[in-house]
């Protein structure tokens, strides 16, 4: 059980390590590997379905970008849920922060209760 995670973890390092020197098709197995778990972590902490799948995308965008600075490729799965949890709360913070400036009549904030 333990060497197949191990070989799990190599497996995506060297992807990553692929995806990182400019190999695009290594990185687009890595999206293939983890854009499910990565919108169902979004989805949970959003409850929206769109929400989940824009920020699903700019995730892995941000990766994508990001990914020349990433020392240890052997952590990308955990660097990439990190990036997936802090999109969550910027997002979050942002709608909390509109949420402010959005006037309801009393019958709509019933309803939204």
């Amino acid at each position: 059980m333990e060497t197949e995670e191990n070989n799990m973890v190599l497996k995506i390092a060297a992807l990553a390590e692929k995806a990182r020197d400019g190999n695009r098709m290594s990185f687009q197995e890595l999206v293939n590997m983890f854009q499910e778990d990565i919108h169902r972590l979004v989805y949970y902490r959003t409850y929206s379905q769109m929400d989940a799948e824009d920020i699903t995308q700019e995730v892995f965008v941000q990766a994508y970008r990001k990914l020349k600075n990433l020392n240890d490729t052997q952590r990308f799965r955990s660097w990439l849920y990190s990036i997936a949890v802090n999109r969550c709360n910027d997002f979050l913070r942002k709608r909390k922060f509109l949420s402010l400036f959005q006037f309801r009549s009393v019958q709509e904030q019933e309803f939204m209760d």
